[in-house]
């Protein structure tokens, strides 16, 4: 059966996503079911394979904001990957002087008490937002990670993403358990 890119793309991010749910959901014996953010790891690392940025850049940084929930789950996750042939890279920042680097910014909820001047920073720039503190989409974020029955799920700004010149893929809005601003 010949099948389209695009198809392609569809049944892998279904196939990610399905393997996520089972991961989150299957309690093995002897073992601890797989960390919250190792799951979220994996989602910011296949939202780059979702989105599509206006520039070009040699390489895709996934940058991190705020006191960092992942421990070394994202940079295992993401160890020897690439995203259209750009090797990725993990940087934590202490502030957004770099930011403009980012291809993703995920903001940690250490960060809620200055998450609005945060996003004013970043409003119109290339730079995919997402975090999981809560109200995250309302304040301008993109992307906003929640727990619903003990799975990761996500909800998307779409109005957020079109104002930065982000392009996010109808395959993942398509997963997403909310889409505000279609």
């Amino acid at each position: 059966m010949n099948m389209t890119p695009r198809r392609q793309m569809t049944l892998a991010l279904m196939a990610v996503i399905f393997c996520l749910g089972l991961m989150q959901g299957q309690e093995m014996v002897g073992q601890q079911r797989p960390q919250e953010y190792a799951v979220k790891a994996a989602y910011l690392y296949n939202f780059g394979k979702f989105a599509k940025w206006p520039s070009e850049t040699p390489s895709f940084n996934i940058c991190l904001l705020g006191k960092d929930p992942f421990g070394s789950s994202l940079d295992r996750t993401v160890a020897g990957e690439s995203i259209d042939g750009k090797p990725i890279a993990v940087r934590r920042l202490n502030d957004l002087g770099a930011v403009r680097d980012c291809e993703i910014l995920f903001v940690s909820s250490s960060e809620r008490g200055r998450m609005a001047w945060v996003l004013a920073q970043v409003q119109n720039l290339p730079i995919l937002t997402v975090s999981d503190a809560p109200e995250f989409l309302d304040r301008g974020g993109m992307i906003q990670f929640e727990l619903q029955n003990d799975r990761v799920r996500f909800s998307i700004n779409l109005r957020a993403a079109r104002d930065a010149k982000l392009n996010i893929s109808s395959e993942l809005l398509n997963v997403a358990t909310r889409v505000e601003g279609r």
